[in-house]
C-alpha cells in the first residue's frame, strides 16, 4: 500500500497486481542507486541488472483466490522479469537476468555479475535477491 507506482512509471491498476518482491526490488535498487551517488547518472548506462529471486508465494495465493486473469498478472508475478523490470526503468544496456537456484539465488546472481564485469559485458553491476514468504507453506512443506 505504500509503494509509489507513479514515481516507477506504472499504472496504479499494474501496480495492483505486482509481487510484492518485485516492488520490493526496484524500491531498494533506487535507493541503491541514490545512496551510491549515481542514480542521476544511470539511464543509459552500459549497467547489468542481476537478481536471485526464487519464492512465488504471491502467484500461488492469486491462483488460489482464483482472481480473473489480466495480462498485469503475468508481467507482474512473472519472476524472470523482476531484473528486466529495474534495467527497463533505467534503460540499462548491460545484461538483465533473474536467477532461481533455490536458497543460493543471490549467491549465483553475484557470482554471475562479477563474471560480467570481468569479462566487459557490463561497466557496472546492481546484484540483489529479494525473497519474501508470503504464505505458511514453504515452511509446512519443508517441516513435513
Amino acid at each position: 500500500d505504500a509503494f509509489d507506482a507513479d514515481f516507477f512509471k506504472i499504472s496504479r491498476r499494474e501496480a495492483e497486481w505486482i509481487d510484492p518482491q518485485l516492488r520490493l526490488l526496484l524500491q531498494s535498487f533506487y535507493a541503491t542507486g541514490e545512496d551510491a551517488g549515481i542514480i542521476n547518472r544511470l539511464r543509459g548506462t552500459n549497467t547489468g541488472v542481476f537478481v536471485g529471486v526464487c519464492s512465488h508465494d504471491y502467484v500461488d495465493r492469486l491462483t488460489e483466490l482464483q482472481l480473473p486473469m489480466n495480462p498485469f498478472t503475468g508481467v507482474g508475478t512473472t519472476q524472470t522479469v523482476f531484473a528486466n523490470r529495474a534495467s527497463f526503468l533505467f534503460n540499462l544496456t548491460g545484461p538483465s537476468i533473474a536467477y532461481d537456484t533455490a536458497c543460493s539465488s543471490t549467491l549465483v546472481a553475484l557470482h554471475a555479475a562479477c563474471q560480467a564485469l570481468r569479462g566487459n559485458e557490463c561497466a557496472m553491476a546492481f546484484v540483489g535477491g529479494v525473497n519474501l514468504l508470503l504464505s505458511s507453506q514453504h515452511y509446512r512443506y519443508f517441516s513435513s
